[in-house]
């Protein structure tokens, strides 16, 4: 989807196309990003959780987090 976006944005910026649908990719593109860095720190400290030798309880937690994810 993001590619198809791309080419639209390209196809009409080439042909003189408006800068708002270039400035709502660079957006979405944004909050992706951020959205992908935030599951990534929760992996990461799940991944942290488990080196520390988990209770059983926090281990149900990690997986519901990341399950959640």
């Amino acid at each position: 989807m993001a590619t198809e976006d791309c080419d639209q944005v390209q196809t009409m910026t080439a042909s003189g196309g408006s800068m708002i649908n270039q400035n709502s990719l660079s957006t979405k593109l944004s909050r992706e990003r951020e959205r992908l860095e935030s599951r990534l720190g929760e992996i990461k400290k799940a991944e942290e959780m488990l080196d520390a030798n988990p209770t059983l309880k926090e281990l149900f937690d990690v997986i519901a987090r990341i399950g959640h994810l």
